[in-house]
């Protein structure tokens, strides 16, 4: 299975703090907002600067094994069938 991962250490560090700075000045001038529209404009806010200034790596997920079960839980379960 495939998925994206953020690679942080390769970040454009000042655009996101830039991007954060406008965020909590916007979010100041909205005093009389409900606490679930400044949410959802946070959640989304971070999101599409995540996307922006912080790079995506696909990697692929090759575990054949659940990292649960070791060799002693797998010879349990092949001698209760």
């Amino acid at each position: 299975m495939k998925r994206n991962v953020f690679t942080y250490h390769k970040a454009n560090q000042d655009g996101l703090r830039v991007g954060l700075q406008k965020l909590h000045d916007d979010m100041r001038t909205l005093q009389d907002a409900s606490a679930e529209s400044l949410w959802t404009m946070f959640k989304v806010s971070v999101e599409s600067l995540m996307n922006t200034f912080i790079p995506t790596k696909v990697i692929k997920d090759n575990h054949k094994k659940k990292p649960c079960i070791n060799n002693t839980v797998f010879l349990l379960y092949l001698r209760s069938r």
